[in-house]
């Protein structure tokens, strides 16, 4: 998308769909040259390729984890009687 297609331009939805498009056959022509490239090293014994689908599930790095502190829930009872209880069918029935 050119830098001066105003938004008032009678073309811009073509404008900006002839754009993603553009981008998205870029992004697929880097993909498969990447795979190409990918698959000649194999070949040669330069690179080990597993087929499959993998998940790293290492936490990223400086990752926090936020734990809310619940101080009243909307029923008005204190809300770490609620979150410890949460697992019981009815509310009103652990207060009993």
């Amino acid at each position: 998308m050119t830098e001066h297609t105003r938004l008032t331009d009678p073309n811009f939805n073509r404008i900006v769909s002839l754009a993603e498009a553009e981008a998205h056959d870029a992004n697929i022509r880097s993909n498969d040259a990447f795979v190409a490239a990918m698959a000649r090293a194999t070949l040669r014994k330069k690179e080990k390729a597993v087929p499959g689908t993998f998940v790293d599930h290492t936490p990223p790095i400086h990752a926090v984890r936020i734990r809310a502190e619940v101080l009243l829930s909307a029923c008005g009872s204190p809300g770490q009687m609620c979150i410890e209880t949460s697992g019981a069918p009815s509310g009103t029935q652990t207060l009993r």
